[in-house]
């Protein structure tokens, strides 16, 4: 990628705004389309004086701000009712990622944007966290998901919406099975929680518990495809923490991540310092994301094997089979047992088949 645009996306680490390069036609689409997939148009206007030759540019990345503090805030209210509901029922929870960072103060407005709700709740506290979001009027984005909410081996449940768009994510443990069998998070981050001090009854992780769900979410779960926004919120996360950091790392050894972590720590200390990039802080972000070429296309994923818009062979069908039959139970929320299930599983491998490729 360009290195003008890598600069300015990156520029949320520097100590002070710096006045970003002019770009072309064709750079500014791609910027405009980065900070759409990535979640980056607070952070690069917060931290760059834009030329305003680049009219589109800035006017693209205002929207896209503008458009996520509206949705930040019907989501704070959303959440606020839940934990009323929640509250009143006896309900113990944890708001996560993004939100938690909304909702704690760790941004300033308008820089951190947040796609969803999510949620952790006791697995014993499952069945009725469920009925009270099914009360303010969410309910599975998908149709053919049946209206229960059971564990089958996920850490969570599929995706919930009400009428205003509102997406709610709700989790029974902080980690995938797939990575750990025992949760390492979550009994230590409902231990250690901590309430809002402006939103009562609304309960976020403290901040060594933020910095290993950060670090876990962007390296392990989504193996980096939410691009730097994991070292963004270790940054924000030091500077709220007056430049410090937790000296509990517990957690991050748990999850394997220490040496991962010793090189965002060295990185967000130096540029902390920094007015425009050294060599030795362009030499440590190339080191994290060495493997990282900033995908900016959109997939259209059929719910049972993930399978993009494009044609597929029938060796990868039959691996994405293997791989994925036990996790579907989750999706459609019926076990393998139930006529059902198998049904709904028929009719996307039927979807899937138009997709083979010879």
């Amino acid at each position: 990628m360009n290195q003008d645009i890598e600069t300015l996306i990156y520029a949320y680490l520097l100590g002070a705004q710096r006045k970003a390069a002019s770009f072309s036609d064709v750079e500014e689409n791609q910027l405009i389309k980065l900070c759409q997939k990535y979640l980056t148009a607070g952070f690069v206007l917060q931290s760059n004086s834009l030329d305003p030759a680049n009219k589109d540019l800035l006017n693209s990345l205002k929207a896209q701000r503008k458009l996520a503090s509206l949705k930040l805030m019907s989501m704070k209210q959303e959440l606020i009712d839940i934990a009323q509901i929640f509250s009143y029922q006896n309900i113990d929870f944890l708001v996560l990622k993004g939100l938690a960072l909304a909702m704690g103060g760790i941004y300033k407005p308008g820089v951190r944007a947040s796609r969803d709700i999510d949620l952790l709740v006791s697995a014993e506290n499952i069945p009725c966290a469920y009925e009270a979001l099914k009360s303010l009027g969410f309910k599975y984005i998908d149709p053919d998901t049946a209206d229960q909410a059971t564990i089958f081996g996920k850490h969570q449940f599929p995706v919930m919406t009400n009428n205003q768009g509102t997406l709610i994510e709700l989790h029974w443990r902080v980690t995938g099975v797939e990575h750990f069998k025992d949760c390492p998070l979550t009994d230590t981050m409902f231990d250690q929680r901590q309430e809002c001090t402006t939103h009562k009854g609304v309960y976020i992780p403290n901040i060594a518990g933020m910095m290993a769900h950060t670090l876990y979410h962007g390296l392990i779960h989504h193996r980096m495809e939410h691009g730097p926004l994991f070292l963004f919120d270790l940054a924000a996360l030091y500077k709220y923490n007056r430049n410090k950091w937790p000296q509990d790392n517990s957690l991050i050894e748990k999850l394997g991540l220490m040496d991962t972590f010793m090189q965002c720590k060295r990185l967000i200390e130096i540029t902390a310092k920094e007015d425009e990039f050294s060599a030795e802080s362009i030499a440590l972000i190339n080191k994290l994301f060495k493997d990282f070429d900033w995908p900016i296309c959109t997939e259209s994923r059929f719910s049972l094997f993930g399978v993009t818009d494009q044609r597929i062979s029938v060796a990868e069908i039959l691996t994405k089979l293997k791989n994925k039959i036990q996790g579907v139970s989750y999706m459609y929320q019926l076990p393998l047992s139930s006529p059902r299930y198998w049904f709904l599983f028929f009719k996307d491998l039927l979807r899937v088949s138009r997709k083979i490729r010879f």
